[in-house]
């Protein structure tokens, strides 16, 4: 097991990689449901995720989109692993910091291209349970400016992908509680909200969740969704898994 807190190096160098990482037994995306990578993950001995999918779904309100999970969480063990969880959807851009700049006036020829002029930014983020994306602000210790509280443009103000993920781990007791039992005494359980749907059986726990995108100008849905399961008992993270959403979806 690895441990569960990630250094912004080496998550910025997997993340500018593109092969895809599975473990036994997972099965990928099909069709309409778009193709997947990971990248920063972790994985346990003891539990393995399987049959992961997920697909766009219309809003009833028609104000937005949704996107929906639906996986296993297996036991490789015999014992009950106590678990907590979070699901992380968000959309991030590609977007340079120079981009509007160099749209006109490229790099002269003797300068290097400036990867640092390179940022990845969040522009629309949803989770289960919910991060207010000032939670994590403060918890990084920066104050929202007083103009973005009274601009009529105001959003919200998201941090980066490394930060998240770090505030998750540091904050896990937050996390929904996921039973995963082992072979003795084993019971049907079943835990549910508005935004998802567990049960759990003997040496096995599906998950059914959907993550809500609402309707914006500028037509992004999701394009990075992951799960991260904690143990209570070991106190840390032993499942970490995200993956990116390359290809348009089709609502279903």
């Amino acid at each position: 097991m690895k441990s569960g807190k990630i250094s912004a190096l080496v998550l910025l160098l997997a993340l500018t990689t593109h092969p895809i990482f599975s473990q036994e037994g997972e099965t990928p995306a099909k069709e309409n449901k778009g193709k997947i990578s990971s990248a920063g993950a972790v994985y346990s001995e003891y539990l393995g995720l399987e049959n992961f999918n997920f697909w766009k779904k219309m809003a009833p309100s028609g104000r937005g989109e949704f996107l929906e999970l639906s996986f296993d969480i297996v036991n490789k063990t015999d014992v009950n692993i106590p678990l907590k969880m979070y699901i992380v959807g968000f959309h991030e851009t590609d977007e340079k910091i120079e981009s509007l700049h160099r749209k006109y006036n490229e790099y002269p020829v003797w300068r290097t291209y400036d990867m640092d002029a390179e940022k990845k930014k969040i522009v629309f983020f949803h989770s289960i349970p919910e991060i207010a994306a000032g939670d994590v602000s403060a918890w990084k210790g920066k104050e929202v400016p007083e103009e973005q509280k009274t601009s009529r443009w105001r959003k919200p103000v998201y941090e980066s992908f490394i930060d998240y993920v770090n505030y998750i781990e540091q904050n896990p007791d937050a996390g929904i509680e996921i039973p995963l039992q082992g072979m003795e005494n084993t019971e049907t359980k079943n835990l549910q909200s508005d935004v998802y749907n567990v049960v759990s059986k003997s040496q096995k726990t599906t998950v059914w969740a959907n993550l809500y995108s609402r309707r914006a100008a500028t037509q992004r849905f999701f394009n990075h969704v992951g799960i991260i399961l904690y143990d209570t008992e070991e106190k840390k993270v032993i499942f970490r898994q995200f993956y990116t959403i390359n290809d348009k979806m089709k609502i279903r």
